[in-house]
């Protein structure tokens, strides 16, 4: 024969004392971490003789921390409460909520387990990465990277700009890139990242470690801003009328099958371009990337020449009779020969370090020869500055 137990077997653990009439005890409790803090939202029993609510947890180092949290019923049924408690430590913790009453009765506990966030947790923090930057004429490209973890809300560029005054500049995370136009390039850019642990979290925390982003020395110049500048004697814009080729702007357009061409000349002959610059630069590197065209027709020997301003600046010496006369004439005029130089196969990569230091706005470009027939023709040009 068998049976069940019986009652009193069942309740005896709440009966040893004597009865007592127990408050219904919280039904949830959500716990929303911060930064050695947390927000506690309990969901109160409808039981009309709860006035507080009870909360305790064990720190550390064994101090047992309680905290009796005042309730007034506002209507019948269900409520919520929400509170919050600051200097609670980093860690798993261990809250223990119980109801109770004026007249000291007390409910059954509800314990609920939470990550609480801080220091050590902001220590091993990193910021969203900075990959790359870029210059132009008149700002500097910030590039962030596409890969960061979850946890990060944005992210903060903090620099100094022309003024000596700190600016501070917040990227959203769909946010790639963003451009600062006044800055001091002695100074670096510090990068930081807002983290905030989990999504139902009531903080969010600064990285500590900062990317550290100093400006590069060169970059290079903008080609969009290029322009063409008819001075006497220089190659017109229009210079073919077979194929694409026959606007002098080809030669910085970034396309390598289209190109500028002079048809019909073997005399050395030049054009000038107006960079685009906002204030004269040292110019760095001459690029001249390969481009399909035929060899008796490519442009080999060359000269660079640069100014700042090209008011007076024309010249009236032929080059293609007297070109020793035109160098001479062109230094008196204030332009400097910034690179003389010979360039292997037209279907070759080319670039020449520019080691003159003098800060220009505008250059004149000069091909010297074109092998064996009357056409000449270059690809595209390209240059780095320094700041």
């Amino acid at each position: 024969m068998i049976s069940c137990e019986t009652t009193v077997e069942t309740f005896e653990k709440f009966t040893r004392e004597g009865e007592k009439i127990l408050l219904g005890k919280p039904l949830s409790v959500t716990v929303n971490p911060g930064n050695q803090r947390a927000e506690f939202v309990v969901e109160i029993n409808s039981d009309p003789k709860i006035n507080a609510i009870n909360i305790s947890w064990t720190e550390p180092d064994g101090t047992l921390r309680s905290h009796d949290i005042d309730y007034t019923r506002t209507k019948d049924g269900n409520e919520t409460l929400i509170f919050e408690l600051d200097d609670i430590s980093e860690g798993t913790r261990s809250f223990v909520f119980t109801s109770l009453s004026d007249s000291g009765l007390k409910s059954l506990k509800l314990e609920v387990n939470e990550a609480i966030y801080g220091p050590i947790y902001q220590s091993g923090l990193l910021p969203r990465q900075v990959v790359s930057t870029m210059w132009s004429s008149s700002h500097v490209t910030f590039s962030l990277s596409n890969s960061f973890p979850n946890t990060v809300t944005s992210t903060e560029l903090i620099y100094e700009d022309a003024s000596g005054s700190t600016q501070k500049i917040t990227i959203d995370n769909s946010t790639e890139s963003v451009n600062i136009e006044s800055y001091n390039r002695d100074k670096k850019v510090l990068v930081k990242s807002l983290h905030r642990p989990s999504p139902n979290a009531i903080d969010t925390f600064l990285t500590n470690i900062s990317q550290e982003v100093s400006y590069p020395d060169t970059f290079t110049l903008d080609r969009t801003l290029w322009q063409l500048v008819s001075l006497n004697n220089d190659i017109p814009s229009s210079l073919s009328v077979w194929g694409p080729i026959n606007e002098l702007s080809y030669c910085w357009d970034g396309d390598p099958t289209t190109w500028g061409a002079y048809i019909g000349e073997t005399k050395p002959v030049h054009f000038t371009i107006d960079l685009g610059l906002d204030k004269p630069l040292q110019l760095k590197r001459f690029y001249w990337p390969g481009f399909p065209v035929n060899r008796n027709e490519e442009i080999k020997d060359y000269q660079i020449w640069g100014i700042s301003d090209i008011t007076d600046a024309d010249t009236t010496v032929d080059a293609g009779t007297d070109l020793v006369g035109w160098e001479t004439e062109m230094e008196s005029k204030g332009w400097v020969k910034l690179l003389e130089g010979t360039r292997p196969q037209a279907d070759d990569t080319y670039s020449a370090e520019i080691t003159n230091k003098t800060k220009v706005k505008y250059i004149r470009v000069v091909p010297l020869n074109n092998q064996a027939s009357g056409n000449m023709l270059w690809g595209d040009l390209s240059f780095d500055a320094y700041f």
